[in-house]
């Protein structure tokens, strides 16, 4: 787990340091957005400890505006796959504000059964470059919808609407 968690780190590292610009952004730039996160669920009887990563790319196809690709899993075999686009609204020096609008595709596995569906997202975020290449990227929060079916010998549908600060 702990070389899983370093190389993933590494790699998140290198991508954000090589495709980062900024004083704006041209025509057929690229960027990388990668972000790793955790929880643990500790009790008496169950000790999970659950990783999620997910990895973005994309090319700029007019000054401010991207688009690309996007995955995501986690270590229970849930994951992603989808596209974005992305709009860069204010370019203030090392700070930019941006709006971003993915549509994916998502699994989720339960006990045995598997859930599959869509997911369409617009999340706002900030960007602040701590050197010329290298930045941090936040989200502000989403707002999400997400249908999914769940593929068993019952036939269930759910969808979901999500906002989250």
């Amino acid at each position: 787990m702990k070389k899983i968690l370093l190389l993933l780190l590494s790699i998140q590292f290198i991508a954000n340091y090589g495709f980062s610009q900024i004083n704006g952004w041209s025509k057929k730039s690229g960027l990388i957005s990668s972000s790793f996160g955790g929880y643990a669920n500790i009790s008496e009887n169950n000790d999970d400890v659950v990783f999620n990563w997910t990895q973005k790319g994309g090319v700029f196809i007019r000054e401010k505006y991207a688009i690309g690709g996007m995955f995501s899993f986690d270590g229970e075999g849930n994951g992603s796959l989808g596209v974005f686009g992305r709009y860069y609204h204010i370019n203030k020096g090392e700070f930019s504000a941006f709006g971003e609008l993915g549509v994916s595709h998502v699994t989720r596995k339960e006990t045995n059964d598997k859930l599959t569906g869509f997911n369409i997202a617009f999340t706002p975020g900030i960007n602040y470059f701590i050197t010329n290449g290298f930045g941090i990227e936040a989200s502000i929060g989403v707002i999400q919808y997400t249908q999914t079916s769940l593929k068993s010998n019952r036939d269930i549908k759910s969808n979901n609407l999500d906002l989250s600060l």
